[in-house]
């Protein structure tokens, strides 16, 4: 009876082949995205894109590619360490909605950034909390805290 305990914790912290395949090419789209959106991103910076755009596509694609960051970063420590309910995953998602949190209200201080339409606090025909990007941290928090549940009740921390 004790090995059948002991086989099911050791299947379970090994990954299944597709798992493994979905994570590798997660890892490399991430790490694509992010070669990608720091080039275009530096060009847009340097030659002041906002200008002649609006702002929500440098604010858009700043924060876009700080979470590629983030989500490569969990993903690369997964498969090193190879199991699913790891602590910097649920850093992570805490980290990414703090982060959207954070831009609800910095992104319509930029000038010429027109907010959602689903503007939180808006004043003097300006946003001033960004509805999308408050209620998108909301839930990546609240996320996370289920995450961290999860990543106790899995190790057993309680």
């Amino acid at each position: 009876m004790d090995n059948v305990k002991d086989d099911a914790v050791l299947k379970d912290s090994q990954f299944s082949n597709r798992f493994k395949v979905l994570l590798w090419i997660a890892i490399f789209m991430t790490l694509g995205l992010i070669l990608i959106t720091i080039p275009y991103l530096s060009i847009g910076i340097i030659e002041k894109w906002w200008e002649q755009r609006s702002m929500n596509s440098i604010a858009f694609n700043s924060l876009f590619c700080i979470c590629m960051i983030i989500v490569c970063i969990s993903l690369v420590k997964i498969a090193i360490v190879k199991k699913p309910y790891i602590h910097i995953l649920v850093k992570g998602i805490y980290a990414i909605g703090a982060l959207f949190l954070a831009c609800s209200v910095i992104f319509p201080l930029f000038p010429g950034y027109h907010a959602s339409n689903f503007e939180l606090i808006s004043g003097a025909h300006k946003a001033i909390v960004d509805g999308v990007y408050f209620t998108l941290g909301i839930l990546f928090l609240v996320y996370g805290r289920i995450m961290t549940y999860g990543f106790y009740d899995k190790n057993k921390l309680w």
